[in-house]
């Protein structure tokens, strides 16, 4: 998960949506092979990045007006799976969506 933090701000400012896509699938992948190593007894967190991360990496893609991260990144899975954890993370995600288009109101004035 070490990369996905690192490679972020690159991401954003490359503004690569293939790229983009084509990350969240691979990562979606490993998420679903760790998933499958945590029904043999591996751990179950490994199956998806941490919510936490998903929240810092979502705010800073809700910054960028010219690119739409925020909605392929709806689709990276998270570690998380309660009813909680997707409560949290839809009304985040909301919250954020409203975020940028308050921003590009803020920014046509």
């Amino acid at each position: 998960y070490d990369v996905w933090e690192r490679a972020w701000p690159y991401v954003l400012a490359a503004e690569d949506a293939p790229g983009l896509s084509r990350l969240v699938s691979v990562a979606n992948v490993g998420c679903r092979a760790s998933a499958g190593c945590a029904l043999a007894g591996g751990s179950a967190l490994d199956a998806g990045i941490p919510l936490r991360m998903w929240a810092r990496l979502a705010e800073a893609a809700a910054w960028h007006t010219n690119f739409q991260a925020l909605e392929v990144l709806e689709g990276l899975e998270t570690a998380e799976r309660s009813a909680a954890a997707r409560y949290v993370r839809h009304n985040m995600g909301s919250l954020l969506l409203e975020h940028r288009a308050h921003l590009l109101q803020e920014l046509e004035r």
